[in-house]
């Protein structure tokens, strides 16, 4: 499989660490990934230094220039699916997914938050296939999904909180 995983903001936050985690899994196991985010951000760093292909985004440019940009980088690196974070994010590279002729968007929707479709998430939907990516299956069960239909998948968090509760701490007496 080839990924892309677009990041389309220069600041650090738990979305731009997952994606890194995630890129460095898929590529452990034999899959092409590309990190596609601002030049000067942390991410782009830390996906360098983990050995990730990294290409520039320019967030500064118009949305059209930013797809069209990403549909050549599409084209070139042949990437099957896309993963974002962002409705602005899903939109871009779901127009650049349809002018590339190639896969889907997988949109992730950080902890605790809820996902709300604006108009260009709805516009993004129809653009390009399509999926959301939840870290829980509560969130995955609360979402209202008024009109339309998408694929909706669980990646957990890493920690299974439920398997700690039988833990019992040691006794410090020596």
């Amino acid at each position: 499989m080839r990924a892309l995983f677009y990041v389309g903001e220069d600041r650090w936050s738990g979305s731009s660490r997952a994606f890194l985690v995630a890129a460095r899994g898929l590529a452990k196991r034999g899959h092409e990934v590309t990190v596609a985010c601002c030049d000067n951000s942390r991410l782009a760093r830390l996906a360098t230094e983990a050995g990730l292909e990294t290409v520039a985004a320019n967030r500064s440019a118009t949305t059209a220039g930013t797809t069209w940009d990403l549909r050549s980088l599409l084209q070139e690196r042949s990437a099957e699916v896309a993963f974002v974070f962002t409705e602005r994010d899903q939109l871009v590279v779901s127009a650049a997914m349809r002018l590339a002729e190639r896969g889907g968007v997988i949109r992730r929707v950080p902890s605790f938050e809820r996902i709300d479709l604006q108009n260009s998430g709805r516009l993004a939907l129809r653009i390009a296939a399509a999926g959301i990516l939840f870290s829980t299956e509560r969130e995955a069960h609360d979402v209202e999904t008024p009109g339309w239909s998408i694929p909706a998948s669980v990646a957990p968090l890493g920690v299974d909180a439920p398997s700690y509760d039988a833990i019992r701490p040691i006794s410090r007496a020596y």
